[in-house]
């Protein structure tokens, strides 16, 4: 009792502090609260639905509330009807461009969904069941209890689905034809799988005690531990109806999807193989085969949707297994909660709603691979079985590695755990230091973007040395506290674990090695890169078209900028823009002070709530300590140092005085120095929780999970440079430690008198309050702003086929999507126009104006039928015969610029800087040179005389250009090394051989045309025009972007009023703007009209001559 009391007089504070610093630093999320409205007929209908549920199931004569598969599945789709209708009420009444929304488009919407889940719920089902037919072969798995199978065997039919369609992929046969055999031989192997799904679902159920309204008992009565699983339940899956309303799109809009894991399964959909020298890219090849089923890239962005849904399936089972036990009774359903809390974070909510990632996928694998883990570890089994389910952990783990290759730090972690529960403390630092020592030897260290001195030959030789005599001598006590049967079993792990992974990347190292021609004299790159990465000798990046070797030795060498510096500052600006700009220890160390509160980089993809550092080092303050020699006094050992570390991070964090004192004494520490400091103090807070730490069950958990955090952490903090998705695996940690610490007072025994229940229930209501705040103030406003932008209405209402709707939401794409696809864009028009049928169509596309049209002109015809046949006008007489002439036109235009056939196929290099066009620029993997930090250009292409620039290009290979003209914006280095390579491009577009073929940047287009004509003549003068969308630096100081910008608007209007007076026809690129200014009344309508030209833009395309 006294513990409780004084651990809150510390937590409740610390938590507050935390919160309101939160929302006064975290703009994006006020930004939310703010713009949320409208949801109250949801909230009604949702409260209505709830309290009828809650009235059947209490006037039920069942002292226990059963949730069974049906249940869930059944409330689910109940609550995405309602979200859906809501959706469809607020186009009708915000006035959407989207036409003819009528009373039954709510049904069309939720039909359109069901349709798109068919092909995910089946994948789902059969990984289950032919994983379950596997993994019953094992002795004594089917004495496993069904919250730890239930992961291992999806994941397990994970590697055999993913296995069949490499196989065929390799042999370029990934089609309709070679998924439907690998379906059918799965669903074969699968039968006894389907008969326990079957069964399960039938058979297996959640319960909760009933409210019991006769009781004298208030919790009885109340029941929060019923009412926080079904408000958990509720915001998951309103959650999870947005992400899937959201994913209803013709194509992806995110960078990452854009450009990688939905580009690559289309790209391997439409050519039927394997991509080469990718590495290992198991759930595109999943999301790939949703591009196979139907041919609609919906579908596979559900398939990807399946990652976040099965993800809080396991996390709650597997938080269940560790979080509950029969002997207590719990105030709050904490496995639920938990499990939503990263469900809730806004950057799960981005990865599922907006920039479909496989972090979520990998969450759902890893902590599978977990959850085996630690059932084989923490419960007393058979020795052969002990080995066995090792062995499936890891494959699963292999199966997480072949989703992505941060899984390494989760491989060493796991190892880690084993060192210590079976070997203790001295095995788990001997264990780590001997890892260290062979990654120091060995030269990986640069793989994982980690310094190292590895020009001082001696002084890396002396490292590994000390490191390996420090992991052996530990070894050697630990031998000597456990004997050798234990060290056996920690080898024979060890081994076996390594066996696992190894296995299930089998394939893949086939794959690859065969690519690399490893173990063979003609090898690509060292056996390892062979074996994980492939190789494809596809791209533009092969200088000796322009440099000697010896050239361009000495460029590749001063060109590279280290990811990591001694002084712990990247000069990768993609890195840096995540990292900080600190010196020394201080961008690790304030890692999660910069991370909560979004200090570096802003926005939603970044954004972890503030959930984590609230409760943890604090929550820790109510873990029970260890006694020693019978004294009381020595259980407060643990929570004092707790406290300490507590005000240690107040005086660091927050307070000014003393937190620019510690910046300043650790911003001089240098690496690898630093690294040695921070893997010290993690040893030590180990040592605080293995000695310090009551060691009863919940005790033992604690201390085994903190471990695997903690090694975790440390291989995230020193390589992942703050990046919160390369890491995902470290909230369930987070999550499993916050809920095992939060057991003081969220649960209960019969033995507890009612003043300690009564200081739980209080204790129980304010954590479970402190998460509410962050669902009600941010979760579901920041769900129901995705609700709001889904946007894609025509397509998602099936009012626009998937390729119309791809140009209708980018008509800004259509002229450079075409011009890099195809060889000739206007055969193409004229072909497709050459369709029409109908009177009306044909007045207008006779093959005169076919001649001198451009895709997007006949795109812009089409629009116009189409929005004259959807707003119901009647001045289409023919109406049937035009909608015939629009499907047929449409779709021989847009299938022909998206997917060109035969000689159509433009093959041409294309020298990329960003933007977000590349999924659907036609074999985007073989044409690209990508450099989107200029780093290539400015090392081997730059030269002060663009022509030059542009030949070198040319001798390359390279066709096109192609810049993200917001490249520089992410550039917060002091050095502003980004500004200038960007502008160093910037002058080149000047080139006269170079012309532009496309840019939503009208400032750019002038300033190029006006430096041609020879009005525009310093590089200064050039860049205050063009570069309108990004900082300029000077040795006068910065130049904003709405300086340059207006300084084009002036120059716009003195060019205008210049070509007016003299009688100069317009460029007719022009003629809209100006049409525009001379209809405005008075400056501020004049301003108006410029910001709709002169403001943010994005791309511009040059064809290289």
């Amino acid at each position: 009792m006294f513990q409780l009391i004084l651990a809150s007089v510390a937590f409740v504070p610390w938590v507050v502090y935390i919160i309101l610093t939160y929302y006064s630093h975290d703009f994006s999320q006020i930004d939310h609260i703010e713009s949320a409205s409208g949801y109250g007929g949801y909230l009604a209908a949702i409260g209505i639905i709830y309290l009828i549920y809650k009235a059947i199931s209490m006037m039920s004569s069942e002292h226990r509330v059963r949730f069974g598969f049906w249940h869930l599945i059944g409330f689910s789709f109940l609550h995405l009807l309602v979200v859906t209708i809501a959706y469809t009420a607020m186009q009708k009444t915000t006035g959407s461009p989207f036409f003819g929304i009528g009373g039954a488009s709510s049904i069309v919407l939720f039909g359109h969904i069901l349709s798109l889940l068919v092909y995910p719920v089946f994948l789902a089902l059969l990984w289950r069941a032919v994983g379950y037919s596997i993994l019953h072969l094992i002795p004594g798995w089917k004495d496993i209890i069904l919250r730890i199978r239930i992961g291992a065997e999806i994941s397990v039919g994970i590697v055999l689905f993913v296995t069949g369609l490499l196989s065929f992929a390799v042999f370029h046969l990934f089609t309709l034809t070679s998924l439907l055999i690998v379906c059918g031989i799965l669903l074969i192997l699968g039968i006894p799988g389907w008969i326990a799904t079957y069964r399960d679902i039938s058979t297996k159920y959640i319960e909760f005690d009933q409210h019991d309204t006769t009781s004298d008992s208030i919790l009885a009565i109340v029941n929060p531990r019923l009412l926080t699983a079904e408000f958990a339940f509720l915001i998951i899956s309103f959650l999870i109806s947005v992400s899937l309303i959201n994913a209803i799109r013709p194509m992806p809009i995110g960078w990452d999807d854009l450009g990688i894991y939905m580009n690559f399964p289309r790209i391997m959909a439409l050519t039927g193989s394997a991509l080469e020298g990718a590495g290992t890219f198991t759930w595109q090849l999943i999301t790939g085969s949703g591009f196979l089923w139907n041919q609609i890239a919906a579908t596979a962005f559900y398939v990807n949707q399946l990652g976040g849904i099965l993800s809080m399936i396991v996390l709650t089972s597997i938080l269940s297994v560790v979080l509950e036990t029969r002997d207590r009774k719990y105030l709050i359903s904490l496995p639920l909660i938990l499990a939503g809390i990263y469900y809730i974070m806004p950057m799960t909510i981005f990865q599922q709603a907006k920039d479909m990632k496989l972090d979520p996928a990998l969450m759902m694998v890893s902590v599978s691979a977990f959850g085996v883990l630690w059932y084989a570890l923490k419960n007393k089994i058979r020795e052969n079985h002990f080995y066995l389910l090792i062995g499936v952990a890891g494959f699963i783990i292999g199966l997480a590695f072949s989703i992505k290759l941060t899984t390494l730090i989760l491989i060493i972690a796991s190892l880690a755990l084993m060192a210590y529960t079976i070997l203790g403390f001295f095995g788990l630092t001997g264990f780590f230091f001997i890892f260290l020592s062979i990654f120091t030897g060995v030269g990986l260290w640069a793989k994982m973007n980690v310094w190292m001195p590895v020009e001082n030959i001696g002084l890396i030789h002396n490292i590994t040395l000390g490191l390996g005599v420090i992991g052996i001598v530990s070894l050697v006590f630990a031998y000597m506290q456990n004997g050798v049967v234990k060290l056996r079993t920690w080898f024979l792990a060890n081994l076996v674990l390594t066996l696992g992974i190894i296995l299930a990347l089998t394939p893949w190292f086939i794959k690859n090695g065969f690519e690399a021609r490893t173990f063979t004299p003609e090898q690509h790159g060292s056996i390892l890169d062979g074996l994980i990465g492939g190789y494809a000798n596809i791209g533009f990046n092969n200088y000796s078209a322009i440099y000697s070797v010896d050239e361009y030795t000495t460029k590749k060498k001063a060109q590279q900028a280290s990811s990591i510096t001694s002084d712990g500052k990247s000069q990768n600006e993609d890195f840096s823009r995540y990292f900080g700009q600190e010196s020394g220890l201080n961008n690790y160390l304030k890692l999660p002070v910069n991370l909560t509160f979004q200090k570096n980089q802003s926005g939603e993809f970044t954004d972890i709530t503030y959930i984590f550092f609230a409760f943890l080092p604090a929550i820790f303050l109510f873990v029970r300590g260890r006694r020693y020699g019978g004294a009381n006094w020595t259980r407060s050992i643990f929570p004092v140092l707790i406290g300490l570390a507590l005000l240690i991070a107040i005086l660091y964090y927050f307070v000014g005085s003393t937190g620019t004192l510690f910046s300043t004494m650790l911003s001089g520490i240098v690496l690898p120095m630093g690294y040695a400091l921070i893997l010290g103090g993690i040893l030590i807070a180990i040592a605080i929780f293995h000695f310090f730490v009551e060691r009863d069950e919940t005790g033992s958990y604690i201390q085994d999970i903190f471990v695997m955090l903690l090694i975790y952490g440390f291989l995230f903090l020193i390589s992942a440079f703050g990046i919160v998705w390369y890491g995902v695996f470290i909230y369930f940690l987070c999550l499993a430690l916050i809920g095992l610490a939060s057991l003081a007072f969220t649960s209960y025994t019969d033995k507890d008198s009612e003043d300690i229940i009564g200081m739980k229930v209080t204790l129980s209501f304010l954590f479970f309050l402190f998460i509410l705040v962050y669902i009600i103030r941010s979760a579901f406003p920041h769900g129901w702003n995705n609700l709001i932008g889904a946007g894609m209405n025509e397509y998602k209402y099936n009012k626009l086929n998937q390729n119309e709707s791809i140009f209708t939401y980018r008509g800004d794409y259509i002229t450079p999507i075409a011009t890099m696809n195809t060889i000739d864009p206007q055969a193409i028009v004229i072909r497709a126009g050459s369709l029409a049928k109908s009177v009306m169509m044909r007045k207008i596309l006779t093959p005169e104006r076919l001649a001198s049209m451009k895709p997007a002109d006949l795109h812009q015809v089409l629009l116009y039928f189409i929005t004259q046949i959807e707003s119901g006008k009647n001045t289409i007489q023919d109406k049937k015969e035009v909608q015939q002439d629009i499907e047929n036109i449409g779709n021989e235009l847009y299938s022909s610029i998206l997917s060109p056939k035969g000689n159509e196929v433009n093959k041409k290099g294309i020298y990329r800087i960003g933007t977000f066009m590349t999924y659907l620029i036609n074999e985007n993997n073989k044409r690209y040179l990508d450099d989107s930090l200029v780093f290539e250009f400015e090392s081997f292409f730059y030269d002060p005389k663009p022509e030059v620039t542009i030949e070198r290009m040319k001798k390359v290979g390279l066709g096109y250009l192609l810049t993200d003209l917001n490249a520089a914006t992410i550039d917060r280095d002091p050095r502003h090394v980004l500004t200038t390579r960007f502008e160093h491009l910037l002058l080149t577009m000047r080139a006269s051989n170079l012309t532009l073929v496309d840019t939503d940047n009208l400032c750019l287009k002038i300033a190029i045309n006006e430096y041609k004509a020879g009005r525009l003549q310093t590089d200064t003068e050039f860049i205050d025009i063009a570069g309108t969308n990004y900082e300029s630096y000077r040795d006068t100081g910065a130049v904003a972007r709405g300086v340059k910008q207006n300084k084009c608007a002036n120059y716009v209007i003195g060019m205008l009023n210049s070509m007016s007076g003299s009688g100069t026809t317009l460029p007719q690129y022009l003629v809209p703007l100006q049409t525009g200014l001379t209809a405005a009344k008075n400056q501020t309508e004049q301003q108006n009209v410029l910001s709709q030209y002169i403001g943010q833009s994005y791309f511009a395309l040059f064809e290289i001559k």
